[in-house]
């Protein structure tokens, strides 16, 4: 029992890097390893019908426990959704018109776009919780990034990449209905299973951290996948190295421009809104872009991964030495008072 302890308690710490790690390993075996080839087929349609299953039952478990009640629009809600409406509209724009499919700079502003068009991540609620922000705010900031993520990706999408056979309004509707089953749908279910069977819904927020072992599953899958795209373009490793770096650029605007428009308010609402923006959810990003996108582009969401954990980790860190300075200073003792 120490020893199972023991492992979840390192899972806990490091299973970003123990994912990503495993799904390389696995990416460079089944590439590498001939007694594996039989099996690459169907590891790769395996994963491929996973990876949306695993990114609902992640947000399904998470909005288990999120209460319909303390779910309150703030001010800065708005402003940052249009602000990610305009950048993403902006982007799509400048791709459609005035660069030329599958080129350098077009592949560039698709990752771009994929890491725009990302809804904020369901962990980005425990991060600004431990920075001191509002997490009940961020909850409901979760699902209105899931609405909104939901309507652009199938409108945008198909004007970048039309689907062979298919008028663009029909397609639309395609990936609307398929997008939505994955951002929407699990809110749906997780209040219906909490209103209409409650014994169920009490059994399934008793499991502890199952979404994040499930994220950690999943995180797997995309890194395997993510390398399969990085191997397969060695021959253009200047084009990777771009899509990282503007994944990079994308990361640090959108920290930024979060806690610029909730530091208009408040501490709090710095903290919320910087999160908010800046923490997505890279899971769904990855396999949007690897079914939506060229699947080069993916790169970008894979690596804006690794940013924003980089930057979350630098913010847990000063918050942490910030708390612990506050907690060293002595209040002296007024005279008189014993």
């Amino acid at each position: 029992m120490k020893a199972v302890n023991c492992i979840v308690s390192f899972l806990k710490m490091w299973l970003l890097p123990v994912a990503m790690t495993t799904g390389t390993i696995l990416y460079l075996a089944f590439a590498n390893i001939e007694a594996l080839f039989p099996f690459k087929h169907f590891a790769l349609r395996l994963v491929e019908t996973l990876m949306p299953v695993s990114v609902f039952a992640t947000l399904f478990f998470t909005f288990c426990k999120v209460n319909i009640r303390d779910m309150k629009p703030r001010p800065w809600h708005a402003a940052t959704l249009i602000l990610q409406t305009v950048l993403c509209l902006g982007c799509a724009f400048l791709i459609i018109k005035f660069l030329k499919p599958a080129t350098f700079s077009e592949l560039v502003a698709e990752g771009v776009l994929a890491c725009l068009l990302s809804p904020t991540a369901t962990a980005a609620a425990v991060v600004t919780g431990k920075l001191g922000g509002n997490t009940a705010s961020i909850s409901t900031y979760t699902l209105e990034s899931n609405l909104l993520s939901a309507l652009l990706v199938p409108l945008l999408c198909p004007l970048i990449h039309p689907m062979p056979g298919i008028h663009v309004v029909s397609a639309f509707s395609v990936i609307l209905l398929r997008v939505s089953q994955l951002l929407v749908m699990p809110f749906v279910l997780a209040q219906f299973v909490k209103y209409v069977i409650p014994s169920l819904h009490r059994k399934l927020i008793s499991l502890k951290n199952v979404a994040f072992y499930i994220w950690g599953f999943t995180l797997i899958m995309v890194t395997g996948m993510t390398m399969r795209v990085v191997f397969a373009h060695l021959d253009r490793l200047h084009l990777v190295a771009a899509l990282v770096f503007g994944a990079l650029g994308v990361c640090l605007f959108k920290f930024a421009a979060g806690k610029f428009i909730g530091g208009l308010k408040s501490r709090e609402d710095r903290i919320s809104a910087g999160q908010a923006l800046g923490q997505k959810n890279t899971t769904f990003t990855i396999w949007m872009a690897l079914t939506y996108l060229s699947p080069i582009a993916a790169v970008a969401p894979g690596s804006y991964v690794i940013w924003q954990n980089i930057i979350n980790s630098w913010e847990l860190w000063q918050e942490e030495k910030r708390n612990t300075h506050n907690d060293g200073k002595k209040i002296p003792k007024k005279k008189g008072i014993s």
